[in-house]
């Protein structure tokens, strides 16, 4: 699994490849117990109020073997942009448009700074 294609974008010798890195920014999120049970367990065991859930850490174990693979194609990139993700789950669907939106703004943010502009007269 290729998270982050950039190196297959390069090898096809097209022009410049512009990046964007969604995964990179997988945050553990600390969410407290729903339940009175929860946080009371928690209390008891000496743990934490707030730690990161089974599935996300099942989620970034499964993707952090590609880890490596994302910084080789990164530096194959022009371009890298990585929009400020790390507020919404990987698995949350229901938040696609937030995201495209999200997307949206951190890339014509980067074009205003000029940060592409060296690249954009190359495509």
């Amino acid at each position: 699994m290729n998270n982050l294609p950039a190196d297959v974008m390069a090898d096809l010798c097209r022009g410049s490849v512009l990046a964007v890195d969604v995964g990179s920014a997988l945050a553990f999120e600390r969410t407290r117990p729903r339940s009175w049970r929860g946080r009371l367990a928690r209390r008891l065991l000496g743990l934490p109020d707030a730690m990161p859930g089974i599935t996300q850490l099942l989620l970034r174990a499964a993707t952090v073997s590609s880890d490596a693979q994302v910084e080789l194609a990164r530096a194959r990139a022009d371009v890298v942009l990585r929009p400020p993700l790390s507020g919404i789950d990987l698995r949350a669907w229901r938040a696609y448009a937030a995201a495209a939106e999200i997307g949206y703004r951190h890339a014509a943010e980067r074009i205003e700074a000029g940060d592409l502009s060296s690249w954009a007269g190359r495509v």
